[in-house]
């Protein structure tokens, strides 16, 4: 059903000018407008997922346009949200410097004290989820740590997190500021996952020491302005949270994606290799990341730029 036949619009949207924008698999539609004096904007129609509405509305809302595309409009009653079109790249398609990857941790931690109404995360339930195929591939040394890691994620104190940070939600505008997208996710939950969502993200190619170096300035930046912190081993079980939960997640749209599905698994695959060896460096180094010495190139399993999560 076409948008403006299904709903009711503000006036001062050009209804000639809506077009579709293709989200694939995806709880919500997308589309490009323009207002009557040519403003760029962007309507979200939320189908049935009426508490990713409430909260990208809530975020949207208190942040106000900073580090977020501003909200200008919100119809509860059918789920439509209409904000900013920010015209610019995303991260994940830029190759971009370590410096302009730490700016993206000021925008993160301006919504990490919003309030919400939510429970803490229990990752624990993800071993309930977990497809065979994704259990198949770890060692086991890795599923001997597995609950162990996924507890203490659960244990260690949780903020309101974003819970979806990776660099393709960062837009960069056309002046070089970054911007946080899609808030959907927002709730409480352990940042360490966060961290290791955008320092580790595939789509970045840049070398393993650089991304321990970021996920510092991520910690530091935390530290400094909400007076959070939290441990190297729990940025370890988060890496290894968010690569099982992608993994899983993957072969579930393998029917759907069989191309992309067979990257992605063999990109999780890769990072779970990693991953497991600095789990023996914490072993071996009583808890804090052994540092890895120089690299000439980028680590394997990381190096490949594609389309992240």
């Amino acid at each position: 059903m076409a948008l403006t036949s299904a709903l009711q619009l503000p006036p001062w949207i050009d209804l000639s000018s809506i077009k579709e924008i293709p989200v694939g698999l995806s709880s919500k539609q997308i589309f490009r407008a323009q207002t009557q004096t040519q403003e760029s904007v962007l309507i979200a129609k939320y189908e049935a997922a009426r508490r990713m509405y409430e909260k990208e509305k809530m975020c949207l809302v208190a942040l106000a346009g900073k580090g977020a595309p501003r909200l200008f409009y919100h119809d509860d009653n059918n789920g439509l949200l209409i904000r900013a079109y920010i015209a610019g790249t995303p991260l994940a398609d830029m190759g971009p410097e370590p410096d302009l990857i730490a700016r993206c941790f000021d925008v993160y931690t301006s919504c990490a004290n919003l309030e919400v109404d939510a429970e803490n995360r229990r990752h624990m339930e993800l071993l309930g989820r977990l497809h065979p195929a994704v259990i198949s591939v770890l060692s086991s040394l890795e599923r001997r740590n597995l609950p162990r890691l996924l507890k203490l994620l659960s244990s260690s104190p949780q903020i309101p997190c974003h819970r979806d940070f990776h660099p393709r939600n960062i837009i960069v505008s056309e002046e070089g500021k970054p911007f946080l997208i899609d808030f959907e996710y927002y709730g409480y939950d352990n940042p360490a996952i966060d961290a290791a969502r955008m320092c580790f993200n595939s789509s970045l190619s840049l070398p393993f020491d650089t991304r321990l170096d970021l996920t510092n300035r991520f910690l530091k930046h935390l530290q400094e302005t909400i007076s959070f912190s939290f441990q190297d081993v729990e940025l370890v079980a988060g890496a290894y949270f968010r690569a099982l939960t992608d993994m899983t997640v993957v072969i579930a749209r393998q029917e759907r994606e069989i191309g992309v599905a067979a990257e992605r698994r063999q990109e999780g695959e890769l990072l779970a290799d990693q991953l497991a060896r600095q789990v023996d460096d914490i072993a071996d180094s009583g808890g804090h990341f052994a540092r890895p010495r120089a690299e000439t190139g980028n680590t394997p399993g990381f190096s490949r730029a594609s389309r992240g999560f």
